[in-house]
């Protein structure tokens, strides 16, 4: 995913499972805004790790203030070991 200094950044999440919860998490960056489940009544701010059991969702909200690199993971590692890292490359 590609995003310039200063965009806002809006990610649609869904654990699928089916059996594990995820724990979603964009490294160097805390969530401006989290709405769980997708509803507007379940807001929250300030959160850097959000917890997803399976089949549940969220939006989250984030601005960025300076370019690089920003993997996104959850907090399973033993998913980010086999390869499941997404990255948000940053640009002026």
């Amino acid at each position: 995913m590609e995003a310039k200094v200063g965009d806002k950044v809006r990610i649609y999440i869904n654990n699928v499972g089916p059996n594990e919860v995820s724990s979603f998490h964009v490294i160097g960056t805390i969530f401006d805004d989290v709405y769980v489940g997708g509803n507007p009544a379940n807001h929250f701010e300030g959160m850097q790790t959000v917890m997803l059991p399976a089949s549940g969702g969220a939006v989250v909200e984030f601005t960025v203030k300076e370019a690089g690199e920003y993997p996104f993971v959850t907090h399973q590692f033993n998913h980010a070991v086999k390869g499941a890292v997404g990255l948000i490359v940053v640009t002026e």
